[in-house]
């Protein structure tokens, strides 16, 4: 179940962006959708 709700967070953030995540912060808690997200290109909020 979880990775459903992670998909779609992660595909909604690609709509959002028109795909084009190069210049877009993703914030997320989550250690594995942090991680696809990185994939696809998005810039990591970084608490440290």
């Amino acid at each position: 179940m979880f990775w459903d709700s992670a998909a779609l967070t992660l595909a909604a953030a690609l709509v959002w962006c028109e795909e084009q995540p190069a210049s877009e912060t993703f914030v997320c808690l989550d250690r594995r959708l942090r991680e696809a997200a990185r994939r696809e290109g998005f810039v990591l909020f970084s608490a440290d």
